[in-house]
């Protein structure tokens, strides 16, 4: 175990999603406590916004027809989306931070030493501003390629079909947004490292991306093909092991219609206790990946790994350039 902890060395695909399990099964406590700082806030306003969500609609989801008592069920459906509104502004404030304090303590943890919580918050919040900024282009990145091709196939297929029908629009669109994905999938591989080279390294703003492709570069499908195994297996694991909860409340449903909104709740909950535990498990794998291509890349070692991350350790203040106590003799 002490040899995984220690030692820094080129790693396969297969190895570095066993190092990241053994990683994360070491330092299960400190990992899980980052991430539930904002999974647990997020997944608690979603999955009850979604219930009232469904409590308002549910009779139209069901019958198809709006009751005709619906007035006294809106002031539950704003209240839902409300609350999903909330989810999605804690996801957008707290993720970069918690995203960023998993990459330090993944770090801290591959040099053998344990984070805590609050200390992985307080070392990162200082990049959270840039954090932010850059997972939103990031993201905007990302979206190029299925946005513009969705647009312009919808285009194409309406002009084809005639305006007379929309079923030819709706066709191209579709046909335009996969045809964009392998651009979502090439931005996506060059600029995801762009958290790991911010807090890790401190490479300013929009230069992270930058040095995150040249990372990247000559290994794009090695990262793309580990990181998209990553993720199909992740969903996977959190469909079967929230399978039991939302199967059962499915049948149900089927018999009881009026029971919908219950098992959308039931359903909902089990799926997000699980992605709570599972959150980490990208990030260790991304961040690992992160290192290997250094090591590869640039001969990275334990030393040069360990003089970074004290850089980003506060700095004691000596004693006779400290602020006297209040009431202490200027």
């Amino acid at each position: 175990m002490s040899d995984f902890r220690l030692e820094l060395k080129p790693r396969t695909g297969l190895d570095l999603l066993d190092a990241s399990v053994r990683l994360y099964r070491r330092h299960f406590g400190p990992l899980l406590g980052i991430s539930s700082v904002l999974l647990v806030p997020f997944g608690v306003t979603y999955t009850l916004g979604m219930f009232f969500y469904y409590l308002a609609m549910g009779p139209f989801l069901t019958t198809g027809e709006m009751p005709a008592n619906f007035r006294g069920d809106v002031p539950m459906l704003i209240l839902g989306l409300a609350l999903l509104i909330l989810g999605l502004s804690i996801m957008a404030v707290l993720g970069p931070l918690s995203q960023g304090a998993l990459a330090l303590a993944i770090s801290e943890q591959y040099l053998g030493r344990t984070l805590g919580v609050l200390e992985a918050y307080r070392r990162v919040r200082r990049y959270w501003w840039p954090l932010f900024l850059v997972g939103l282009v990031f993201g905007l990145l990302g979206s190029i390629g299925p946005v513009a091709g969705g647009v312009l196939g919808a285009g194409a297929g309406l002009a084809l079909s005639g305006a007379a029908t929309p079923v030819g629009a709706i066709v191209g669109g579709a046909l335009g947004l996969v045809a964009g994905l392998p651009v979502a999938a090439l931005f996506f591989t060059w600029f995801v490292f762009y958290e790991q080279t911010l807090v890790l390294e401190q490479v300013r703003g929009l230069d992270s991306l930058q040095r995150s492709r040249s990372l990247v570069t000559g290994q794009g499908w090695r990262v793309f093909g580990i990181l998209l195994l990553t993720g199909i297996g992740t969903s996977i694991a959190t469909a079967v092991l929230a399978a039991p909860v939302s199967v059962t409340v499915s049948v149900i449903a089927g018999f009881r219609p009026e029971f919908l909104p219950y098992a959308q709740l039931l359903s909902q909950c089990a799926q997000q206790i699980v992605s709570v535990f599972l959150g980490p498990v990208f990030m260790i794998v991304q961040t690992l990946v992160y290192y290997d291509l250094r090591i590869r890349k640039e001969g990275f070692d334990l030393a040069t790994m360990a003089t970074g991350l004290e850089s980003l350790r506060p700095v004691p203040v000596p004693a006779e350039l400290s602020p006297p106590a209040s009431g202490d003799p200027q």
